[in-house]
C-alpha cells in the first residue's frame, strides 16, 4: 500500500500464493475504486480436486547383511479449513515401524506468521542391539504423545514452543530375557527451530536444512525425571558447478540430569550417521556427527526420463559417549561413505558403501521417496 506497482514484487506475490499449493492458476490485473484509487486484483482459480490433497511415498532400506526394513507413506493435507487458512495435516506410515502424526496448524490472524498448533503422534520403531558388530537383542518402542505450540513462520524458517506429555515403553522382540526395558511417562516444554531452504528435495544444491531442539522434561509435567535434552540436526549445501554440490552436515544430541531415563538416550549408526555401524547400534547420552562431503552430477550419463546419476562422497567423523564417560574430542570415529543415486521419477534409487573406524564396511541398498 501506497508504493509503486513494481513488477518484481507482484510476480513476488503471485509465487508466494502459488506456494500455498491450493490454486492451479493466479492472475492478477489493475482496478480503480470510485475515489479513483488504484489497486491489484488477484485472480485465483483454486485446484478442482480439493481441498483434500494426498500424497504416497515408500522406501526400502537394506544393510545387506543384517538387516531390510520398508515402509510405506501416506500424507494426507485438508487445506483452507476455516477463513484464517488452517491446514489439517495427517502422515501416516506403516511397514516394518508404523506411525500416525496428526497436527491442525491454525494462523492466529491474516498477514503474521503467529500460529497455534495442537498435535498427537503415536508410533512403534524398532531398536537393535549390537555386541562385536553382531545382533544381539531386537526391540520394539511405542511412542504416544499429545501436545500443543504457539509458534512464528518467516520466510523458510520456524520457531515453536509448547507443552506435550505422553507415555514409551518398549517390548523384547529377539533375544533372551534379562535385557532392560523401560516403561516412562514424559512431559515436557519444547523449543525447537525449523530452517529450509533447499532449493529442491531431491538432489538439492544450495541451500540448507536445520531442525533444533530443546526439551526440558519435568516431573510436574509427567516425566519420571527432571532432566534436559537438547538434539541439532544441520545440512548445507553449495553449488559446484551446474548440478554438483559440496555437502555440510553436523550432529549433535546432549541429555543432562542425574537420573536420564534409558528412554531418552540418542544413538548413532546407518547409512545416514557412522555407516560402518549397524543402524543405532551406538547408544549413549551425548553424540556427536560431522560429515564433509561432494553430491556430484554425471553429465555425460544423462539419460532420458530419469537424468543424470549423482554421486555422494563423503567423510565423516563421529561418536557416542555412554553416561558417566568424559566427552573427549579424541575419541571421535572416522570413517567414509560413498555411492551412486539416480532420481526414477521422484524415486531415489541408492547403491553405496561405508566404512567407520572400529566397525566395519557395511554395504547399503536404498530405494525411496526421499533423499
Amino acid at each position: 500500500l501506497g508504493q509503486p506497482a513494481a513488477t518484481e514484487r507482484i510476480e513476488e506475490i503471485v509465487e508466494n500464493i502459488y506456494t500455498m499449493q491450493s490454486f492451479i492458476n493466479v492472475g492478477y490485473h489493475f482496478v480503480s475504486d470510485e475515489n479513483g484509487e488504484r489497486g491489484i486484483e488477484f485472480l485465483l482459480r483454486e485446484k478442482p480436486w480439493g481441498p483434500n490433497y494426498f500424497k504416497v511415498g515408500f522406501t526400502i532400506a537394506s544393510d545387506i547383511d543384517v538387516t531390510t526394513d520398508f515402509r510405506l507413506n501416506v500424507g494426507h493435507r485438508r487445506r483452507n479449513v476455516n477463513r484464517l487458512g488452517a491446514e489439517w495435516r495427517n502422515d501416516l506410515q506403516v511397514g516394518t515401524e508404523v506411525g500416525l502424526y496428526s497436527e491442525l496448524y491454525q494462523p492466529l490472524r491474516y498477514h503474521t506468521g503467529w500460529f497455534v498448533a495442537p498435535y498427537f503422534l503415536a508410533d512403534t520403531t524398532i531398536q537393535r542391539t549390537f555386541e562385536d558388530d553382531a545382533r544381539v537383542a531386537e526391540f520394539e518402542v511405542f511412542r504416544r504423545r499429545l501436545g500443543v505450540d504457539l509458534g512464528y513462520d518467516w520466510e523458510d524458517s520456524r520457531v515453536r514452543l509448547g507443552l506435550w506429555t505422553g507415555q514409551i515403553d518398549s517390548q523384547l522382540e529377539v533375544g533372551v530375557d534379562g535385557f532392560p526395558l523401560f516403561d516412562d511417562d514424559q512431559g515436557a516444554i519444547r523449543l525447537s527451530f525449523e530452517h529450509d531452504s533447499l532449493n529442491q528435495k531431491v538432489f538439492a544444491t544450495d541451500g540448507g536444512r536445520i531442525d533444533a531442539r530443546y526439551d526440558r522434561f519435568l516431573t510436574g509435567l509427567g516425566a519420571e525425571e527432571d532432566y534436559h535434552s537438547f538434539t541439532f540436526d544441520g545440512s548445507w549445501r553449495e553449488p559446484l558447478g551446474e548440478a554438483s554440490a559440496w555437502h555440510v552436515r553436523a550432529q549433535g544430541a546432549w541429555l543432562e540430569g542425574s537420573d536420564k531415563p534409558a528412554s531418552a538416550y540418542t544413538t548413532l549408526g546407518g547409512i545416514t550417521s557412522l555407516s560402518g555401524f549397524g543402524r543405532g547400534s551406538l547408544i549413549g547420552d551425548r553424540s556427536v556427527f560431522l560429515e564433509l562431503g561432494v553430491l556430484s552430477g554425471i553429465q555425460p550419463l544423462e539419460l532420458p526420463v530419469i537424468g543424470a546419476p549423482r554421486i555422494l562422497s563423503t567423510i565423516h567423523a563421529g561418536n557416542v559417549w555412554a553416561p558417566g564417560e568424559r566427552t573427549d574430542f579424541s575419541d571421535l570415529r572416522l570413517g567414509a561413505t560413498s555411492g551412486i543415486a539416480v532420481d526414477l521419477l521422484g524415486a531415489v534409487f541408492f547403491a553405496g558403501a561405508g566404512y567407520t573406524d572400529g566397525g566395519k564396511a557395511r554395504y547399503y541398498l536404498r530405494v525411496g521417496t526421499d533423499f
